[in-house]
């Protein structure tokens, strides 16, 4: 879409930014259509003259707290309910190497008992931890791959250990914006 397009490449050079001129930083915008899945904007970087690396289409990040609601839509899947009430509370878990990780949510306060739709609203990690544990890392992954986040990287067989920080977005590869935002489109 034209108008779409120009106005993704305005917003990516508005950016505001305080950095000498000739380091600029680099940006990636993905816009979709959600009922077809059409690209109707796509920019990969600030200036294409400086660099022609299409950071939309190739550039893996940590997608962080925007994994979530894939873990609630298995959840769904599997039964559970926005009313269903699980514990904010604090958490140790064992990873492979022997050490333990200690997820914290955002705001470092725990809420107690809690629906699913306010923790999910208000991105509770400890819930989206806690729940990923209950319906099972392959389950995640497999509805991940199923709408779209084909890039996770798997090491070896998946268990509670070595993909506990999947549900904080802890990928091992990361995600493309294009490969994210299109499997968003479902929801």
């Amino acid at each position: 879409d034209p108008q779409c397009q120009k106005e993704a490449e305005q917003a990516i050079l508005g950016v505001p930014h305080n950095l000498p001129a000739k380091i600029q930083p680099q940006g990636a915008m993905v816009t979709l259509d959600p009922r077809t899945g059409e690209i109707l904007a796509m920019v990969g970087g600030r200036n294409y003259a400086e660099s022609q690396y299409n950071r939309a289409l190739k550039s893996y990040r940590q997608p962080g707290s925007a994994i979530k609601p894939f873990v609630y839509a298995t959840a769904i899947e599997k039964g559970y309910t926005a009313a269903t009430i699980i514990e904010d509370k604090p958490l140790q878990i064992p990873l492979v190497d022997g050490s333990t990780w200690s997820p914290e949510n955002y705001d470092h306060t725990f809420r107690g008992r809690i629906p699913l739709r306010i923790a999910l609203r208000h991105s509770v990690n400890m819930v989206a931890v806690q729940l990923l544990q209950a319906v099972g890392i392959d389950a995640v992954v497999e509805l991940m791959e199923r709408m779209g986040i084909d890039s996770l990287v798997k090491t070896g067989p998946i268990n509670d250990l070595n993909l506990a920080p999947l549900a904080l977005g802890g990928l091992s590869k990361g995600v493309t914006p294009l490969e994210l935002a299109a499997a968003y489109t479902p929801f």
